[in-house]
């Protein structure tokens, strides 16, 4: 079912680089996450509509040797945490 709707990064979400890491920001909300490298890969595609089907397979491709599954469930909880923080939308 998740993998049908489009998300897409709210505007104005400040981003601070820590080393690796990335800070996200809802300044109005007040709403903090921390990416690592994989999480700010996602992130950066969002700044276009994408499905979760479509960062999935974008993941894949990125990284074949990985298991389809353990992409599919980390890309999920990420959606999940994203939406929840109000640093991303539903643009379905």
């Amino acid at each position: 079912m998740m993998e049908k709707i489009v998300y897409k990064q709210y505007p104005h979400i400040e981003e601070q680089q820590f080393e690796e890491d990335v800070l996200l920001m809802h300044p109005e909300h007040r709403t903090v996450i921390m990416l690592n490298a994989a999480g700010w890969l996602i992130w950066t595609l969002l700044a276009k509509p994408r499905s979760c089907a479509e960062l999935i397979a974008f993941y894949q491709s990125s990284f074949p040797s990985y298991l389809l599954s353990d992409i599919q469930q980390a890309v999920e909880q990420l959606l999940v945490e994203l939406l929840h923080a109000k640093l991303i939308q539903n643009v379905s």
